[in-house]
This record gives C-alpha cells, sequence and structure tokens, in this order.
C-alpha cells in the first residue's frame, strides 16, 4: 500500500510525499503465539496485514482475525491477496515444507522458531531464498525484547561477565503433571527455549566456543518430550547455567550476570533490570511477548539480521543438546 499525502504550501505548487510502502503480509497457522502477532502489525511502520490462513476451520485464534480474509490453503492466500511476505507459525516439523513452498512461490519469508527440526533443511530454505532474491528470516522475538535491546546498547557499561545463569518457567504441564497435550508441538522444554536463548547470548558470547559440562532431564512420559532441564556450558571463565522449567504452573522469565560491577538481573516477564537490586531500566507495562514482536516488525526490514553461520550455530547448539525418549507419538496430535 502506498500512501501519498498532498501538501499544499503558501506558495503557488504541490508538493507530493510518498511516506511509506507497507509490504502486504499474510499469517499461516493462528495457534497460541498468534494472538501476540495482532497488536504488532496493527501499529507497526513496514507490514499490513492482508490474511489468514489455517488448516483448522476452529483454530484457537481464528476470533482475533475474524475481520481478515481466511484461507485453508496458504498457497492460494498467497496468489489471490498478492501477498509480498508470509508469517508462518505452525508446528515446526511443518516449517520445511510450508517456508519451502512460499519461496518457491517468491514470496518472502518470516519464519518462527526453530527454522525447521534439521540442520540440513534449513540450509536448503536460506539456499532457496538466496538463489531467488527474496527474503527469509527465522524470527529470534527475544533479540527484540526492550530489555535486551536496552542491554545491547549499553553493554559496555555492564562490566566484564563472570557468570550468567538464566532461568525460564512455562505453564505446559497440566493437572496431572504431563505436558498438555495441545503443546506437544512445541517439541519439549529445551527446543522451544534453547534457540531464544542462543539467539539472546550471542551478541556477548562466541556461541562457537562454548562447551557443556552439565546436563539433566526431566521427560514426560507420554510424549517422550522434556519438561525440565539443567544445562550449564563454560566458555574460558565464564559459566553458563540455563535452567529451564515446565513444572512452576507459571510463565517467569529472569537472567543473571555477575559482572566485575555487581550483579545485574534482567527480569524479561517485567522488563525490567536491576544493577545490585537498584532500578537500572523498565520498559513498558504492555504486554512482554507483545511488545517484542512490535519492535520485531519495526526493525525487521531496516536493520541487519543474524547471519547465516549464527542462524545455524543457534540451531546446531539446540539440536545437538536435545533429547527425547522413545515413545509412540505423533508429533501432529
Amino acid at each position: 500500500m502506498i500512501i501519498i499525502w498532498l501538501t499544499y504550501p503558501r506558495k503557488a505548487g504541490i508538493n507530493i510525499e510518498v511516506i511509506s510502502v507497507k509490504k502486504r503480509i499474510g499469517i499461516i497457522g493462528l495457534g497460541h503465539v498468534s494472538e501476540k502477532y495482532y497488536y504488532g502489525l496493527s501499529h507497526n511502520t513496514d507490514f499490513i496485514l492482508v490474511s489468514v490462513c489455517d488448516i483448522n476451520l476452529s483454530a484457537s485464534n481464528l476470533f482475533i482475525y475474524r475481520d481478515f480474509p481466511f484461507y485453508t490453503d496458504y498457497l492460494e492466500m498467497i496468489q489471490h491477496e498478492n501477498l509480498d511476505f508470509v508469517l508462518i507459525a505452525t508446528p515446526p516439523k511443518t516449517h520445511y515444507e510450508i517456508a519451502s513452498n512460499c519461496l518457491n512461490h517468491l514470496c518472502n519469508v518470516l519464519l518462527e522458531k526453530p527454522g525447521s527440526m534439521n540442520i540440513i533443511e534449513i540450509i536448503h530454505l536460506m539456499d532457496i531464498a538466496k538463489r531467488s532474491g527474496i527474503r527469509f528470516e527465522i524470527i529470534y522475538h527475544w533479540c527484540y525484547a526492550n530489555e535486551i535491546q536496552y542491554f545491547y546498547q549499553n553493554r559496555n557499561l555492564f562490566g566484564d561477565i563472570q557468570s550468567i545463569k538464566i532461568h525460564i518457567n512455562d505453564p505446559y504441564l497440566n493437572n496431572k503433571g504431563v505436558i498438555d497435550p495441545q503443546f506437544y508441538s512445541l517439541e519439549g522444554c529445551w527446543i522451544d527455549s534453547s534457540i531464544n536463548v542462543f539467539s539472546m547470548l550471542h551478541q556477548v558470547i562466541p556461541l562457537e566456543q562454548i562447551e557443556l559440562i552439565q546436563q539433566k532431564y526431566q521427560f514426560d512420559q507420554s510424549s517422550g518430550l522434556p519438561f525440565s532441564c539443567y544445562m550449564v556450558f563454560k566458555h574460558e571463565l565464564i559459566l553458563i547455567v540455563i535452567d529451564i522449567r515446565w513444572t512452576q504452573k507459571k510463565n517467569f522469565k529472569l537472567t543473571e550476570i555477575k559482572t566485575n560491577t555487581g550483579l545485574y538481573r534482567i527480569n524479561h516477564s517485567l522488563q525490567r533490570i536491576t544493577h545490585n537490586d537498584v532500578l537500572l531500566y523498565q520498559g513498558n507495562q504492555f504486554d512482554r511477548l507483545s511488545t517484542h514482536y512490535l519492535n520485531y516488525f519495526n526493525q525487521v526490514l531496516k536493520s541487519n539480521t543474524i547471519d547465516l553461520r549464527t542462524n545455524l550455530l543457534i540451531h546446531e547448539l539446540a539440536f545437538n543438546y536435545n533429547r527425547v525418549r522413545k515413545v509412540k507419538y505423533d508429533g501432529n496430535k
């Protein structure tokens, strides 16, 4: 959509100023995370949401997008709505097929993490995009959190890092203490959260130099997927602890960074940073994930995104240390 403002100055003549050209985008997949896109796609500077798609006629967030054209065939949506971009938010095991089809139809792709469950497939998707001259981006939404962007912009003020502890809690177990089947498609706690963690860390720690020194998992007997994991990595003298739990029945995210100047607590849930218990930064009070995606949609076309090598390294770390137990499990359940 081209927005043109006509201004009439006091002197004779008309100035025509092109303010913006918004990219037409459609959503593929209306599962639980898709509700967090709505605000960002309604208020950003670069995209206009045109249509949505899901194979499920009663998708959980269809009501949020009830005013947009709805499709069950994403290729039909791309062609009929003349889309510039699609945002793919389907289960990870479907990412490769859907993304490759969209790229082969010359539609730019924003793809939820993980890009696929297979490194070779991610490389292939990037190769298709490169050969076709179109855009393929994996969405690392944690990097677009207000508090993380503040941290990146003021990294030099934080001092020399001595240790990092990352605590992640999500309420994905049911009352029986097993993973709620609606969250099977997340592929377990490690795959769901480790990519967020490594995408956040890549600007402060050389990921290719970290070494695993301890790992512990707890597994769900029905799906074989992990619902709790405790991982310890080391880079030179820096210890990195990643503690992910779905057992607390709450959504809470906290990163503690100890440096030579003291302890920094980055409370992702409250978008807040403290230094030695003194408030250093407070982000907005708006929903944190909606804020991530608003920042992402406003920035992704304007800034340098994560390069190929780092994309692959983030996924390799996630895949290499992922553990599941073998059970009869259909990931499409």
